[in-house]
């Protein structure tokens, strides 16, 4: 006679979480490949495209390029204190991939015709707009990344790898699309931002306790916090606890 050992609530209790934890895993790995998809096929060529496909003078596309670093300036330190009270809520993630969804629109119906037409004030959109949607949304999407893995205690370092596989997949691509027609590049890269915000969706947190506990302990960041941040003499960083 065959017995059966009875099943133990503990363990059918873990195995959804474990399941959860290995998607998780896979979703926020292949966040990171699709954003720097989007962000090279954007950017990789972006010097080429100002001078070639706009017409700028070597002058005024450094110009632009300068305009876009004191974006990133302006926008890094908002971006950051704004994920720091989020804790593992995607809102500006959700947020960011709105952005990245509109990079082919926006480059060509926008971006690209001001600095023709309006150059002082496709400057002023330079200077935003790439900043919120890549180069500043990068360290937020990482900061997402770093706080799941330490929820889930998987390695961020291997998470994060396929950010760089992504950049490099996509150069290989970015250059044949150009010389067909420059606008293809922005086009592809809308189309791996649409993959980009569905991995985000699905990504979820069922560990309700831990997780509510990591997103009180998030939003205790204040104003106050960043200023004594700043003004600290001695090495070090604050980091709030985890569950």
């Amino acid at each position: 006679m065959t017995t059966h050992s009875p099943s133990t609530p503990g363990r059918e209790a873990a195995a959804p979480v474990r399941s959860r934890r290995r998607l998780n895993f896979t979703l926020i790995s292949a966040a990171p490949f699709m954003f720097f998809v989007t962000w090279s096929l954007s950017w990789s060529l972006f010097s080429i495209w100002l001078t070639q496909d706009i017409g700028l003078s070597a002058g005024r596309s450094s110009l632009v390029i300068s305009a876009n670093a004191i974006g990133c300036l302006v926008t890094m330190p908002v971006y950051g204190f704004l994920q720091d009270r989020l804790g593992l809520r995607k809102n500006l993630l959700y947020w960011i991939s709105g952005l990245m969804l509109l990079v082919g629109p926006m480059y060509i119906y926008v971006y690209g015709p001001l600095l023709k037409s309006h150059f002082v004030i496709g400057l002023v959109v330079g200077s935003a707009y790439p900043a919120m949607a890549f180069a500043v949304a990068v360290a937020t999407l990482e900061s997402y990344t770093e706080r799941l893995s330490r929820f889930h205690g998987f390695e961020f370092g291997r998470a994060r790898m396929f950010g760089s596989l992504g950049w490099a997949a996509a150069t290989l691509f970015a250059g044949r699309l150009f010389n067909i027609d420059p606008s293809l590049n922005f086009w592809a890269a809308s189309g791996a931002a649409a993959v980009f915000a569905a991995l985000l969706v699905a990504i979820r947190v069922t560990d309700g306790r831990r997780a509510a506990a990591v997103d009180h302990a998030a939003s205790s960041v204040s104003i106050a916090d960043v200023k004594s941040l700043l003004t600290r003499r001695s090495g070090g960083c604050c980091c709030s606890s985890w569950p």
